[in-house]
């Protein structure tokens, strides 16, 4: 079964004022003559072709209008956006790696190193998402941004100048401090799960939202009302409140989340300035998200301060309400709510139905906070237009939201740390947001299979469900999620093989987690088409066999990449062989795991696998390993040494030996061949182990043509295995070896030419099974022929005693007393005058006559 054809993006939604592509590069206004580093900036044209722009360039945004770009590895795109009284400066992107912002008020900020040592920019904002969203919201009392925020000398106010020449801010909220250009640098960092040699690509959108919305339509005011009155002021009316009279800002005014979760209220360090420790102190969990004790979400607009009192609404949500005074609430200019970010904030209770009435909603953030109940559809995709929900972190029931919609334009939702249970709606998660391109299911009940329908959602860039109920093995569909970055499925009842297929098409993959879980089989190759991939964590699982060649083009593309924090996580597994020699320029290449990061920053682990042991008759790693370090692979197996065959068993010891239980575990069925029953040969020798994969192998002369014959071992001890031979293997010569794990069989490889002694098995032509053992056709021959000559003996034997019994009953016996004297021998029967016979005589008629009496 094929994948399905990707749907096309969404066409691009400009807004009627962004110009033409290209836009126009403007030169900077430098005021240094510090070379800056190469950059390379681009933008996409109608035909959707990057075209390179010019260098040193600064390009002048349009609110609203996505830029496309393409930078290579270390490079930076100069950007300035005009930002008015009032206005708040957002971002949002799509990029293929992760990059930082910088950003400086007074100074264009190229990103250079100054002679006397560090660098022109004072601050910036990184995220290690390549989906998401920043606002650079205002403080709401004072309004300075972040670039007003009354630091000398680190922030000025006012369009870009020369030092000294720009003014110190000044605190108030005059709003035509807060305005002018603002000079941006978008850079494309080298971090963690990145591809070092691939440029980030991708789409921005920076947006200035203008003070003046301040209508909010009145169905969606109500729902916001509801969701205010249900889930916030419960909490919020018990808020503690010390003294108004107290500093803007101050710790000893209210309660607030942001003076909780930093301590401030501690009652074990509290901050000096608090006064009130006395009455009011936390005794820890102040960051936890479950332990927020109140909602402070609209509070401040609560407070009268003229009377000193606390009104029953926020001014925002009063009367008509006032999208502008509604701190986290962001509205379009038909007085839509567009943004709902509310993450964090100490939100309790369930959901109201109203909420289905956002209709113009596009961003939804619900996470870190303690809201329950069920998220039903209706409620939570009540809007079509809605791009990223997140949820997770909070205590919602029931099955997993999905679109009601079939052709959603849902790019982002997390619903990780909840209480969803059933897989029902997994199905429905891809085959209705086909645009979906990141999802995190982590912590879940999901109790079900990955479905199929997985290979619509070929958008998909990150897929997260750690710990959720996941069962079965991966299906093949999978293969078709070509665009996936980032795979995590752990400490989930996932089992079987891991799908080539599936890995190979994956050519996106940098990231692959399948930790706790119960594969088994093999550990998936990593192609040298996946130059992105650098982290491979498969540990606490049943994977065995060796690894000699799996990770050869993983490596291959580590030293080709440059410098590339990486993980390999192997651990607790059954993986046997040697340490391939591709692990060794891993962790020493220059250009291996850990290029250019602190030994403590990359990870390597294989510990509690059945790793092989150097050749020789110690038990130790081979010295490279031991200069390494051995904690990256724990202890070592010896191979398995048989020294010599001991007598084979007969059919009773055989069945009795094939009841055993081998290492704990059921036991093994024995080799049947033509419905007969094996025999076992006992092998005895040094370092054998109760493993599930104990063999024994007869490998035949190389130029008889027979084949090499493989069965399962019984384990008896240390010293000792058992070898269930079939009743039909062909005869030969053969040597016998004994593998503990995998193919790990005793060899001169694996033991050494210098120790390595070799245990010969000769099996004669005319072999047959018997109940004692195994005989040729001259002993089963002579066995007959003495057989023979014992029953003609036992039969003249018989014959004999008959003779004499017949004798006697006649009374004349075969054998007659002899005279102490030596005289004549009386016969039974003759007259008592006859004088008989002399012994000489007797003698002499027996000797002639048998008949005579």
């Amino acid at each position: 079964e094929g994948c399905p054809i990707p749907r096309p993006p969404p066409p691009p939604n400009f807004p009627s004022s962004c110009p033409e592509y290209p836009a126009t590069a403007v030169p900077p206004s430098r005021s240094d003559t510090t070379e800056s580093l190469p950059y390379l900036s681009l933008q996409k044209d109608a035909q959707n072709q990057y075209i390179e722009a010019l260098p040193g360039a600064v390009y002048t945004l349009t609110s609203g209008c996505p830029v496309a770009i393409e930078l290579a590895p270390i490079e930076s795109l100069y950007l300035k956006i005009w930002v008015g009284p009032g206005e708040v400066l957002k971002y949002s992107w799509t990029t293929s790696q992760p990059f930082v912002l910088f950003y400086d008020w007074h100074l264009i900020p190229y990103y250079h190193e100054h002679d006397g040592g560090g660098d022109n920019w004072n601050a910036y904002n990184y995220y290690s998402s390549t989906i998401s969203e920043f606002e650079f919201s205002p403080n709401f009392a004072t309004r300075n941004d972040f670039y007003h925020m009354a630091s000398a000398p680190y922030e000025y106010c006012g369009a870009a100048s020369q030092q000294p020449t720009n003014s110190e801010c000044s605190v108030g909220l005059d709003p035509e401090i807060n305005s002018g250009w603002v000079y941006l640098t978008i850079h494309s960092l080298v971090s963690d799960y990145v591809d070092v040699n691939a440029p980030m690509r991708g789409d921005l959108v920076f947006e200035v939202v203008p003070p003046t919305l301040t209508f909010i339509q009145p169905p969606q005011l109500g729902a916001l009302l509801d969701l205010f009155l249900g889930c916030c002021k419960p909490t919020q009316d018990a808020l503690p409140i010390w003294d108004l009279s107290s500093p803007a800002g101050s710790v000893n005014r209210h309660w607030t989340r942001r003076n909780h979760m930093r301590g401030a209220y501690s009652a074990a360090a509290p901050d000096t300035a608090f006064l009130f420790w006395a009455s009011f102190n936390t005794t820890g969990d102040e960051r936890n998200p479950d332990e927020i004790p109140y909602c402070d979400w609209l509070f401040t607009s609560r407070l009268d301060l003229a009377g000193g009192e606390v009104l029953a609404l926020p001014i925002g949500l009063s009367g008509a309400g006032n999208c502008e005074l509604l701190d986290y609430v962001t509205c379009d200019s038909d007085g839509n709510v567009i943004e709902l970010d509310l993450s964090g904030l100490g939100l309790t209770g369930s959901l109201p139905p109203s909420m289905s009435e956002l209709t113009g909603l596009k961003r939804l953030y619900l996470n870190d906070n303690k809201l329950e109940g069920p998220a039903p559809d209706s409620i939570v995709f009540g809007a079509a237009s809605l791009r990223q929900v997140q949820l997770a972190h909070n205590f919602f029931t029931g099955p997993l939201p999905c679109p009601p919609q079939p052709e959603a334009q849902l790019e982002l939702l997390s619903v990780s740390q909840n209480r969803f249970s059933g897989h029902r709606q997994l199905p429905c998660l891809f085959s209705r947001a086909p645009r979906l391109r990141s999802l995190h299911l982590d912590y879940l009940k999901l109790d079900g299979e990955i479905p199929s329908e997985i290979k619509e959602a070929a958008q998909l860039r990150e897929l997260h469900a750690d710990h959720a109920g996941l069962r079965g093995q991966l299906p093949a569909g999978m293969r078709c999620l070509t665009q996936l970055e980032s795979l995590s499925l752990g400490r989930n009842a996932l089992d079987g093989t891991v799908p080539q297929l599936v890995v190979d098409g994956m050519t996106n993959l940098r990231e692959l987690t399948l930790s706790f879980n119960g594969f088994s089989g093999a550990i998936p190759s990593i192609p040298a088409s996946h130059t992105k991939f650098r982290h491979l964590l498969l540990d606490h699982n049943a994977f065995s066999g060796d690894f000699a060649t799996q990770l050869s083009s993983f490596a291959a593309n580590l030293l080709a990449g440059g410098d590339a924090y990486s993980t390999i996580s192997l651990d607790h597994n059954d993986l046997s062989g040697s340490i391939p020699p591709v692990v060794y320029g891993m962790i020493h290449d220059a250009r291996g795991m850990g290029a250019g990061y602190a030994p403590t920053s990359w990870h390597l682990s294989m510990v509690e696998n059945h790793l092989l042991c150097a050749p020789g008759p110690g038990r130790e790693w081979p010295l490279w390993v031991l200069r390494a370090g051995s904690d990256f692979f724990g202890k070592c197996t010896p191979v398995a040494k048989p020294r010599r065959l001991a007598a084979p068993a007969g059919q009773d010891g055989v069945r009795k030996a094939l009841q055993q239980r081998v290492g704990g575990g059921p036991a093994r069925p024995p080799v049947l061949v033509g419905g007969r029953e094996p025999t076992l040969l006992t092998v005895e020798g040094e370092d054998f182990e109760p493993s599930a994969e104990l063999r024994c192998r007869l490998t035949p002369a190389p130029s008889s043509g027979l084949s090499t014959l493989t069965v399962g071992a019984l384990f008896e001890s240390q010293s000792s295995v058992k070898c269930p031979l079939p009743a039909e293997t062909p005869p030969g010569n053969y040597m016998l070896s004994v593998a503990n794990y995998g193919e790990d069989f005793y060899s001169v490889q694996t033991a050494g030419a210098e120790f390595y002694t070799p245990v010969p098995l000769v099996l004669s032509r005319d072999r047959v099974e018997a109940e004692f053992g195994v005989l040729t056709t001259g002993e089963i021959l002579g066995a007959v022929v003495g057989a023979l000559a014992g029953l003609v003996l036992i039969v003249c034997l018989l014959c004999a005693l008959c003779v004499l019994i017949a004798r006697e009953k006649r009374g004349a016996p075969l054998f007659y007393e002899m005279p102490a004297d030596g005289g004549r021998v009386r016969r039974p029967g003759l007259p008592d005058d006859d004088s008989g016979l002399s012994v000489h005589e007797l003698q002499m008629q027996v000797s002639i006559d048998p008949h005579a009496r």
